[in-house]
C-alpha cells in the first residue's frame, strides 16, 4: 500500500518533534528523493520542524488557510508538503508545495520553507503564467509566536521566480529575508522547532 506523501512527512514531523534524536524518516515509492533536493550537510546546524495549520487574512481581509508540515534534517536535507489556498476578488487561489529546502532562526522562531508548485489550482490568469505551474519554485515564510491566546502566529502567502529579485528556492532559503509582512494567523496555529 502506497502512504501518501504529506502523511509521510506528517508523521515525520510528530517524530521530530517528539524525539530528543529524531530517525530518519521511512521513504514510500511517493517520498523518495527527488534529484533537486537540498543537501547540504552541516549547513543547517541540528535541523527543524515546521508544522501547522489554520487561517490567515491576505492583506487583513481575505481568508487564506494554510497547512504545512515540513522538516530539515540535521544533514541538511528538507522535505515536506504545504498548502495556501482560499478566494479574493471571485478567484480561488490554491497552491500546493513539495517542499525542497528550508531554514530555520530558532531565536525568533522563524522558517523559511520554499520547494517546487506541486498542484495549482488557481482560477486567476494572472497565476496561471510559466512561473506558476507545477514543477517551478515557490515560497514562504512563518513565525511561531507562541502558545496560548496571545500568541502571535505569522505566515505569508507564496511568492514565486522573480518576487523581491529571488529566482530559485534554494535562493530564498539561503538569503532569510525577513521583510515585515507576515499576516497574523487568526485560526489554528504554527510551531518551529
Amino acid at each position: 500500500m502506497k502512504v501518501p506523501r504529506h502523511l509521510v512527512t506528517v508523521a515525520c514531523v510528530a517524530a521530530l518533534l517528539g524525539c530528543e534524536r529524531p530517525t530518519a524518516p521511512v521513504e514510500t515509492e511517493e517520498s523518495s528523493p527527488a534529484p533537486n533536493l537540498s543537501f547540504s550537510p552541516g549547513a543547517h546546524g541540528s535541523g527543524g520542524a515546521a508544522v501547522g495549520v489554520g487561517e490567515f487574512l491576505l492583506g487583513g481581509v481575505a481568508p487564506f488557510k494554510f497547512a504545512v508540515a515540513s522538516v530539515l534534517t540535521p544533514h541538511g536535507r528538507a522535505f515536506g508538503w504545504a498548502r495556501h489556498q482560499g478566494e479574493l476578488n471571485g478567484f480561488v487561489y490554491d497552491f500546493e508545495t513539495d517542499v525542497t529546502c528550508m531554514a530555520v532562526d530558532k531565536v525568533n522562531n522563524r522558517a523559511w520553507i520554499a520547494g517546487v508548485i506541486k498542484r495549482n489550482g488557481t482560477t486567476d490568469p494572472a497565476f496561471q503564467q510559466a512561473i506558476h505551474q507545477p514543477g517551478r519554485d515557490i515560497w514562504f515564510r512563518l513565525a511561531d509566536g507562541g502558545r496560548g491566546p496571545d500568541a502571535d502566529d505569522r505566515i505569508t502567502f507564496v511568492g514565486f521566480t522573480g518576487t523581491a529579485g529571488i529566482q530559485t528556492s534554494q535562493e530564498y532559503c539561503n538569503l532569510k529575508i525577513w521583510p515585515n509582512n507576515a499576516q497574523p494567523v487568526v485560526k489554528g496555529s504554527l510551531l518551529v522547532h
